[in-house]
């Protein structure tokens, strides 16, 4: 399933939806579809909306798109994007691939082996205890950065 805010043009043009793509191309305006389908209309009514409401707005959204009312498709050249969540609650980052973790480790015990009488001898250490070493669980886990989107 293929999900999408977008926009309208023309009039309602300031009014971001939700939809997703069907199998032939076409967009479903969900919100739209709900109501002539007579599902919760609710979880469509954004794309925040439908993540809160979780695995139940999925398998709604899966419906409405197999039975999407030909008034709630729309051809995708009469829409613009939109960014998929507009408005979200917190930004994640997991673009901590490994060769960054390696090299912030190596920095970060370089910096350490400078501050001794011998780097070079310090650094072999810290090599030998396996303090270069990714920790397992960073391949375990899926760690991320949390900021504050404003």
């Amino acid at each position: 399933m293929k999900l999408l805010t977008y926009r309208t043009r023309g009039a309602d043009e300031l009014t971001q939806r939700l939809g997703a793509y069907t199998p032939a191309g076409r967009i479903v305006d969900l919100a739209k579809a709900a109501v002539v389908l007579g599902f919760p209309v609710a979880p469509f009514e954004s794309m925040l909306q439908f993540i809160r409401a979780g695995e139940p707005s999925l398998a709604m959204a899966q419906d409405l798109i197999a039975a999407a009312p030909q008034d709630a498709l729309l051809d995708p050249s009469r829409i613009r994007h939109c960014a998929p969540l507009p408005v979200p609650e917190s930004i994640r980052d997991f673009a901590n691939y490994e060769l960054h973790v390696r090299q912030a480790i190596r920095s970060s015990m370089t910096l350490r082996a400078n501050a001794t009488a011998n780097p070079q001898e310090a650094m072999a250490g810290f090599e030998r205890a396996g303090m270069l070493a990714i920790a397992p669980a960073w391949y375990e886990l899926p760690l991320y950065y949390k900021g504050n989107r404003f």
